[in-house]
């Protein structure tokens, strides 16, 4: 069972948009269709636009390139005023308009990403008893909450009438300072609806490891490969410790796929990884022999 049902949206994976077009070669060639009509309307006949030693093709072609700068400088500043996209004081600015009534503030230290999460949480918190009010109010407990996901008997883990919010902790957190926090933020009567029953616990650690062997290119230095894919692992181990989130093999096999690996041959975990929604994966050991082909 992979992470429970109506899990909040991430709007850092819609897809992107813009408010105007920005194509450098629509822009140049309609401004060297305007310049052809220009010329004409003043009784010139103008035929050597193609020509790359043109002078007039070569200005409107550094123009069509700054008009192109433009362009992309409205898209991206129409994106950063947007959830998905917004940074920094921008995104403080967000909050503060779209949830006044909540009073959606950064914790001090926290990243963009954790505080775009709460503040697509923060909705569902304006009213006491929501599970993702109840997530809300655990994230904003304590900045050492990587993540939280509180389950209602729809899960089928609680029965009818209770509430577990469960939790998993940045590591290099206490537990339980971290565990009283949320506890007293979700318990407070401001927050939690009169006929719940709430629990707060930590996500149970599922520990997988991971063992492959991998065929490099002749050529690149084996310990320079060998880190890439660490790094390349970790960051992939990292995105999925979460509460419910499943390590899946084609997930494992892409992070192990860096620049010059030929072939991956991984031999554990030999399945998905699948915490449950009262889990989290960790990853354990690793074990990664490097081979290079003889010819």
């Amino acid at each position: 069972m992979s992470r429970f049902l109506a899990e909040t949206l991430d709007v850092s994976r819609l897809p992107s948009f813009e408010l105007v077009a920005a194509d450098y070669e629509q822009i140049l060639s309609e401004r060297l269709a305007s310049l052809r009509l220009r010329l004409a309307d003043a009784g010139l006949d103008y035929d050597v636009g193609g020509l790359e030693t043109d002078p007039l093709a070569i200005l409107e072609q550094e123009d069509a390139y700054r008009e192109l700068l433009e362009r992309q400088a409205i898209n991206d500043a129409g994106r950063s005023l947007t959830l998905a996209y917004a940074r920094g004081a921008i995104l403080d600015q967000l909050a503060a308009t779209l949830f006044p009534t909540v009073g959606v503030r950064r914790i001090e230290g926290e990243a963009d990403d954790r505080f775009r999460k709460r503040i697509s949480l923060a909705a569902e918190a304006a009213s006491p008893g929501t599970l993702g009010g109840y997530e809300y109010q655990a994230l904003s407990a304590h900045p050492g909450v990587r993540d939280a996901l509180a389950l209602n008997h729809a899960s089928g883990l609680v029965p009818p009438g209770e509430v577990r919010i469960q939790i998993v902790c940045e590591r290099d957190q206490v537990e339980a300072d971290v565990l009283a926090a949320v506890r007293a933020a979700v318990f407070d009567r401001d927050t939690a609806a009169a006929s719940d029953v709430l629990s707060v616990s930590l996500a149970t650690p599922v520990v997988y490891d991971v063992a492959a062997t991998i065929e490099i290119a002749r050529g690149p230095d084996p310990a320079l490969v060998l880190a890439e894919i660490r790094k390349r692992l970790d960051a992939y181990a990292d995105d999925r410790r979460r509460c419910g989130r499943v390590v899946a093999q084609s997930g494992l096999d892409a992070a192990l796929h860096a620049s010059a690996v030929e072939r991956v041959v991984r031999t554990v975990p030999a399945a998905d990884v699948d915490p449950g929604a009262a889990g989290v994966a960790v990853l354990g050991v690793v074990n990664l022999t490097l081979e290079t082909p003889l010819v």
